[in-house]
């Protein structure tokens, strides 16, 4: 192989999909913190 981006970014791309979509606290609901910071305060 002449060119290794032609496996490698391909591969990077659809492991780090796999993994976000594997990730036990997805599934847990736990809520990432770029997401909490949007949430308005109710106090």
């Amino acid at each position: 192989m002449t060119i290794p981006g032609l496996v490698t970014v391909p591969a990077g791309f659809l492991l780090g999909w796999l993994g976000s979509v594997t990730d036990p606290r997805r599934a847990a609901g736990a809520v990432p913190v770029a997401e909490r910071l949007r949430e308005p305060d109710t106090v």
